[in-house]
């Protein structure tokens, strides 16, 4: 198994290390070349700079001439470079490349990259072959300055043979060196698989051990490397896994720190009812210390609650069962009970209790029954009247004509209140919805106020009430304008019936720190004070009487305070009787 293990590693370290090298004397072979032609860039720009100050030195005026040639002559003998002037029409005007300097017979250079480039001003070099020289030239061109004007272009010219040479050099030595790499390397890999490869027996060893259980062994591998690293780890796990098993113990105190802490009660019985544990939560919710529960009998303690029958039960049946109860406590608790049997082996060994605090639960269903309650007596109030008028009419009245009016109107008037108590059960249900958002926009709340007050003035125009509205005229809301307006209708409408004739109801807003805060005031009988906390309930009334006989449905406060909370904002009431009331409401701003 060793000797193929052994044969993969070397055939793969081989590949690698060659695969390696060779990218690696790529890479570097383009980025020496790279290197190679820009510093051969630098080096001709830094001799074409030198040319142009000898040449501005000695007057260069950009006409052909022996001057010219001298100096292309004595630059070219001295860089080891072809050195050519080139006039600013593109025409040679010298060039060291051929016999004298003198570029008889030349052609015209303004065509060629590098010169256009120097000739419209910018330094320019460019690769390609010379039909002149029959060979591969670099060429960099610069223009000539004298006195500030462009006198004619300096080009230098090196053929690439030069710098392939030098290329074909560095790669002779790169490709060497990386050969003796390879062999280096593998000689290593060979050397590191030998002795890599011993303590595998070892590693194998220790991990059979581990895997039976025997958690004190400790694989034992000399030297370095990752092999050790791996043994240290084999033993480091063992070491590990003796910990853990250790630390069960202080894991029991941790649950038993979440036992006490959840929110439900909890019970532990064995298959015989004795109590093993209580939480404080259980404790709470039925009065009973942990402490004392502990150790007795369920039937002893919980007798009498549902809690005993629960447990017995389940345990009997080997299946969940649930009670509610609030017998024996003397909490304020009511409470739900689910018993849970714990099976070992198919059988009942215990029991787990959970108790819920369901009071809430049951106070929601009781508001929900009395809801029912008082929607079914609103609606028997003036179906009862409806009737009897209707009959009334059957009977014989319907041919009195002088009394028939009487009973039509009485119809009319319950129908409407009828029509009215099922709109505001509309209402408030849909505020109620729990898809119900507030559609919200910018509008002044003065303006809102005007036309809520118009709409009432026909109903009360008579009572000669005195409205004054002190909401200033710059002060803006962002809510929904409908569930708003309703709010306020339902605030003046209020006002307006309970303010005796000659009174005064009053509007004012001001913005406060991030809200608006809104007041309604009537100058009214006033609220007692035993009912100020109720008054925003459904259908409550402070003068059940005289409500009904206003029209009202006792829904439009509970209306006003579930539109203004669906906001974000909060209601209130302060108020004396005989004093009249301010209604309140804020709104964020």
């Amino acid at each position: 198994m060793f000797k193929t293990f052994r044969f993969r590693i070397i055939v793969s370290c081989l590949a690698l290390v060659l695969f390696s090298l060779g990218l690696a004397a790529w890479l570097a072979s383009g980025r020496l070349q790279e290197a190679a032609m820009e510093n051969l860039r630098a080096s001709l720009a830094a001799e074409a700079s030198l040319i142009e100050e000898s040449l501005s030195a000695a007057g260069f005026d950009g006409r052909p001439g022996a001057g010219p040639r001298r100096l292309a002559l004595r630059f070219g003998a001295l860089l080891g470079h072809r050195v050519t002037f080139i006039a600013m029409d593109g025409s040679v005007l010298a060039d060291s490349g051929v016999p004298g300097g003198d570029p008889s017979g030349m052609d015209n250079h303004a065509g060629r990259p590098e010169v256009a480039a120097a000739l419209a001003g910018s330094q320019e070099n460019a690769t390609r072959y010379s039909s002149t020289l029959d060979k591969g030239m670099f060429y960099l061109a610069r223009p000539v300055l004298v006195n500030g004007r462009q006198a004619g272009v300096i080009r230098l010219s090196v053929p690439l043979s030069s710098v392939e040479a030098q290329l074909a050099s560095v790669r002779r030595v790169v490709l060497q060196a990386s050969a003796v790499a390879a062999a280096l390397s593998l000689l290593l890999g060979l050397w590191l698989i030998q002795v890599l490869s011993a303590p595998f027996g070892e590693i194998i060893e220790a991990s059979k051990r581990f895997a039976a259980g025997d958690l004190g062994h400790r694989a034992r591998v000399a030297g370095y490397g990752e092999l050790k690293k791996l043994a240290q780890t084999l033993n480091s796990m063992a070491e590990e896994l003796s910990r853990r098993m250790g630390e069960l113990a202080s894991r029991k105190g941790e649950l038993e720190a979440v036992f006490d802490n959840m929110s439900e009660g909890l019970i532990l019985t064995d298959a015989s009812g004795v109590i093993k544990a209580m939480n404080s939560a259980a404790g709470r919710l039925t009065g009973i210390a942990p402490e004392k529960g502990a150790g007795g009998r369920i039937s002893d303690i919980f007798g009498g609650t549902g809690f005993d029958e629960a447990v017995a039960e389940a345990i009997a049946s080997g299946r969940p069962v649930s009670r509610e109860t609030s017998a024996a406590f003397r909490q304020r608790f009511e409470l739900g009970v689910s018993a849970a049997p714990v099976l070992r082996g198919g059988a009942a060994a215990g029991c787990v209790l959970v108790v819920h605090d369901v009071s809430e639960l049951k106070k929601a269903e009781r508001i929900r029954r009395d809801f029912v309650a008082n929607v079914s007596h609103e609606l028997k109030t003036p179906l009862t009247a409806i009737k009897g008028s209707v009959e009334t009419l059957i009977g014989g009245a319907v041919d009195d004509r002088e009394h028939r009016g009487e009973f039509l109107d009485a119809v009319l008037r319950q129908a409407v209140r009828l029509e009215d108590l099922v709109d505001d059960l509309l209402r408030l249900s849909s505020l109620e919805s729990a898809s119900a958002r507030p559609d919200l926009s910018d509008f002044p709340l003065r303006g809102l106020v005007e036309d809520v007050h118009r709409s009432l003035l026909p109903a009360f125009r008579g009572k000669k009430i005195d409205f004054r509205d002190g909401v200033p005229e710059d002060l803006p809301v962002k809510a929904d304008r409908k569930k708003l307006e309703q709010a306020l209708f339902n605030l003046l409408d209020n006002a307006f019936k309970y303010t005796p004739g000659g009174g005064r109801v009053s509007v004012s807003a001001a913005a406060e720190e991030g809200l608006v805060r809104v007041t309604v005031s009537d100058t009214g009988p006033g609220i007692p004070a035993d009912s100020l906390s109720r008054v925003f309930e459904r259908f409550y009334r402070v003068d059940k009487a005289r409500s009904r006989e206003l029209g009202g449905t006792g829904l439009g406060l509970a209306i006003v305070k579930h539109s203004v909370e669906l906001h974000g904002g909060s209601v209130g009431v302060e108020s004396e009787e005989g004093r009249g009331s301010a209604f309140w409401f804020t709104l964020p701003s």
